[in-house]
């Protein structure tokens, strides 16, 4: 072993070196960063049960309190979040939401398409402009 592995191994974890995450447990806090070489969080997967597949999750939110966006993804001129959405009206939603640049910048709180996923399995948005809310349905064709 070298000899700097060596001393990071004997201080990696320990309650005196708070710039190193210990080895089980703890809490960090701030973003994590990644440079642009190797980045991503993976793992192997694991197959589990419907029932338990909040148990296997590799990212879990524990609550959810209003809008609770758990992912975002940038695109060319807005982005797109998902999330689960609790409120009186609605609860136990998953929501896909695209916001524009501008609308984030000028901090409007408007989106520009919004998709739900109902507890009860329905489908709640704007389809293509043909379509608000499914129930089922075998195919969507187009209104021309």
């Amino acid at each position: 072993m070298h000899a700097a592995s060596a001393t990071y191994a004997a201080s990696a974890g320990t309650a005196t070196d708070n710039t190193k995450l210990p080895l089980a447990g703890g809490t960090m806090t701030g973003a994590i960063t990644f440079d642009n070489n190797n980045i991503g969080i993976q793992r192997v997967g694991r197959s589990m049960s419907w029932i338990k597949g909040r148990d296997g999750a590799l990212v879990k939110t524990t609550s959810v309190s209003g809008y609770s966006p758990a992912i975002s993804i940038k695109t060319t001129n807005g982005s797109w979040e998902i999330g689960a959405y609790n409120e009186s009206s609605y609860t136990d939603d998953l929501v896909y939401t695209y916001c524009t640049d501008a609308n984030y910048n000028a901090n409007t709180n408007a989106t520009t398409a919004q998709i739900k996923f109902l507890e009860n399995g329905h489908i709640v948005g704007h389809l293509d402009g043909n379509a608000y809310y499914a129930s089922s349905a075998n195919y969507a064709a187009s209104a021309a």
